[in-house]
């Protein structure tokens, strides 16, 4: 039986806001009584740029409030900022800036000391369907909170966590082949509920990929955790070799799921482009013995 995959998404990446200043503010606002006194986007950088002369900025530079959240989801928020030139005739003038969501920190205090971009990233869980984002400019001593400078590629988006459990009794977006041909969604326990199982018969083609799935909307550069559970299901004659794949090639070591106990092996891997093409593999091509189920593939972004 070959098992049709199941068209609907199981993961819904529904927001990656970027605002790259290339066409405005992009719903950031400046609240009233903004304390920067220069705000302008710099044609040269395609960046806003902040300034206050001669005056100590402490408080709410930039505000967004962003709609249509998840509650209980944990989403992604990163800048690029970089120090402009000093004021003349003052000591060395250190900006320094933080991000929160309202009285949540979701990127602590940066003195922005580098006149190179630096990129800034941190996380926050949505409480409502709704969270208002603020850059606030504080200021700790009498040069921190002084300067000019520049932010750039502010991304508000979705952390990235992938989950297919099968208790749809479906393979979601991962594409079935000739290895799971005998593969059946079977109820195991309270814990795992519907699972995955393949036994293997002679008759069949028992090694290769079992599983296929390009994943998209990943972030080049990024760190992603990529696992299943598996449990061997027959103690006796041969144990199964199984891994995980990333681009046709093993990841890591291959691992033997123990009989009859639930483990979650998980490899790494970093993002090379915004898509990936993934796959657990069989590597064991008897019948005897050789049977398994799988759990929860996952693919996650690692914090």
């Amino acid at each position: 039986m070959n098992i049709p995959a199941n068209t609907s998404a199981r993961v819904s990446v529904n927001v990656n806001d970027l605002t790259d200043f290339e066409s405005g503010l992009n719903g950031w606002t400046l609240p009233a009584g903004n304390p920067s006194k220069i705000v302008r986007i710099d044609e040269d950088t395609n960046s806003v740029l902040f300034g206050n002369n001669e005056t100590t900025v402490i408080g709410v530079v930039l505000t967004k409030t962003l709609n249509s959240l998840e509650p209980g989801k944990r989403y992604r928020v990163s800048y690029k900022s970089k120090k402009s030139h000093n004021i003349p005739n003052l000591p060395e003038n250190i900006p320094s800036l933080k991000v929160m969501t309202g009285n949540d920190e979701i990127i602590s205090r940066q003195l922005l000391a580098h006149q190179s971009w630096r990129e800034y990233e941190g996380e926050f869980t949505a409480s409502t369907n709704t969270a208002t984002i603020d850059f606030v400019s504080v200021s700790d001593s009498p040069l921190h909170g002084f300067g000019n400078y520049h932010l750039d590629d502010i991304r508000v988006r979705d952390h990235f966590d992938d989950l297919t459990d099968f208790n749809d009794s479906t393979t979601g977006l991962w594409r079935t082949t000739n290895v799971s041909e005998t593969a059946r969604f079977v109820n195991s326990d309270a814990d795992h509920g519907i699972v995955y199982q393949l036994p293997t018969y002679s008759t069949g083609v028992n090694h290769g990929d079992i599983l296929i799935r390009t994943v998209q909307g990943l972030i080049p550069g990024k760190t992603y955790t990529f696992s299943v559970d598996a449990r061997r299901d027959i103690g006796q004659s041969q144990a199964p070799l199984l891994s995980l794949v990333l681009e046709g090639m093993v990841i890591g070591e291959r691992f033997t799921p123990v009989t009859n106990t639930w483990n979650t092996y998980s490899r790494e891997f970093i993002a090379t482009g915004e898509q990936h093409s993934l796959a657990i593999r069989s590597h064991e091509s008897t019948s005897a013995g050789n049977d398994y189920s799988l759990d929860n593939l996952r693919i996650v972004e690692r914090s």
